[in-house]
């Protein structure tokens, strides 16, 4: 039997996005096995995506592992950019490792979704990977039945990374509303811009508009993806996305957007916030350590959430950075062997541990807002009170919607598009 996922473009997260074309991916995998007689294996295979950037967080978690244990784990790290297929390729020849970084939801072909849908996942044993949910993101690892097929990481914030010195240049405080933010726009008039966007990588600017989105439309309508699998709803009809566009076009207008937005590369969104010219950037929080990595100096950052409506309606965005699928078709002894790590890692201190290696906040931080960075000190509240939702990217199963998302804000920035055409491109890439 041959199983199919397709491939899907992936967006920014720990490194800078890549584009990738629509491949499908095709493998057989053999049964998990949950026999109690299983005597796990002395070591086990696991393969993660790398930046490059010197070790990983499972690089280093699995020496921790190691040192507590002497289990050892045999680490493969993968460049990020060519990630999805080497493990396509793994998967289809019946190589992958024992366990797999993944990521929640249907997006990626090393989502969770397509790979329980291929049945190359096995569900986890036990509860241990409860101490590691959190009722927002637990169904992105869930399979269709709710039965949980991989274990979460930390929690990641995609907010605004801000430079708080860049906008106490401003003389202006953190817009508290749209109509602040397009009045402090118009002050600055881009000197320093309020954001800065890779206009040239879609993945930026779609994460841009769902931050958006996450005010005008699900905080309002925390369902809205699931209407619109159901065929309820559309893009083009929705009230909450014609909003999102509106206000978005109002912010190009308002200059709220750095110079040359529309062509920037990932290299000018990050240049501009380290050296002043910019005082946000849309990105996964884990970004901030190795941003001041690059700074060479711990610079003033923090994170926080796209301002809200002028209604007050305001949407945090957070989600684990990541997670750990056990290979359907690893040998049961490595599968037990993998099972007993995800045990280990679920405990406290060492969720603490890869948390920090990660860049993320552990799950039980945020129970307790005194245990929440600093750097998180605005969005705190939002997190323990579980105020937030996740990427609605992360529910969708065309990976065509998510770039038409972001090309519909470039074209409104040169002029090639406005509200209605992005609505429009996000539907017929829906129904496609």
């Amino acid at each position: 039997m041959t199983q199919h996922i397709t491939h899907r473009s992936r967006p920014l997260l720990a490194i800078a996005a890549t584009g990738a074309a629509l491949v499908l991916l095709a493998g057989c995998s053999g049964g998990g096995s949950s026999d109690d007689d299983v005597t796990p294996a002395s070591s086990f295979t696991l393969v993660a995506p790398t930046s490059g950037a010197g070790s990983t967080a499972q690089d280093l978690i699995a020496a921790d592992y190691e040192a507590a244990t002497g289990i050892h784990i045999d680490v493969t790290d993968v460049p990020a950019d060519s990630y999805d297929s080497t493990v396509k390729t793994q998967l289809q020849g019946g190589s992958a490792a024992d366990l797999i970084t993944v990521t929640g939801g249907n997006l990626f072909p090393t989502s969770v979704g397509p790979l329980v849908d291929a049945g190359m996942l096995t569900p986890l044993e036990g509860d241990a990977y409860e101490a590691s949910m959190t009722p927002q993101t637990q169904s992105l690892f869930e399979g269709a039945d709710g039965t949980v097929y991989a274990q979460p990481t930390g929690t990641v914030v995609y907010g605004l990374i801000t430079n708080d010195g860049t906008v106490t240049v401003t003389g202006r405080a953190f817009p508290a509303d749209t109509s602040d933010l397009l009045a402090s726009c118009a002050a600055t008039n881009q000197a320093p811009a309020f954001n800065a966007v890779a206009g040239s990588t879609a993945s930026s600017t779609a994460v841009v508009v769902a931050e958006v989105a996450a005010n005008y439309v699900y905080a309002a309508d925390p369902d809205w993806n699931q209407k619109r699998e159901n065929g309820e709803v559309t893009f083009a009809d929705s009230d909450g996305w014609k909003a999102t566009f509106d206000a978005l076009t109002e912010m190009v207008t308002a200059n709220c957007f750095q110079p040359g937005a529309a062509g920037a590369g990932f290299t000018d969104l990050v240049g501009g916030l380290l050296g002043g010219a910019t005082q946000t950037v849309a990105l996964p929080s884990l970004l901030i350590a190795q941003l001041n990595a690059q700074a060479g100096a711990t610079l003033p950052l923090s994170v926080q959430a796209w301002p809200a409506t002028d209604d007050g309606d305001a949407k945090l965005i957070a989600q684990p950075g990541a997670g750990f699928g056990i290979n359907a078709a690893a040998d049961p002894s490595a599968q037990a062997a993998a099972q007993k790590f995800l045990d280990w890692l679920a405990e406290p201190e060492n969720a603490a541990a890869f948390a920090s290696y990660e860049g993320s906040i552990p799950v039980a931080d945020l129970a307790d807002a005194a245990t929440i960075p600093t750097a998180y000190a605005a969005v705190a509240t939002q997190l323990v009170a579980g105020d937030y939702t996740y990427l609605p990217s992360s529910d969708w199963t065309n990976p065509a919607v998510y770039s038409a998302m972001g090309d519909g804000l470039t074209a409104i920035m040169t002029g090639q598009g406005d509200t209605a055409s992005a609505l429009a491109a996000m539907d017929a890439a829906w129904d496609q």
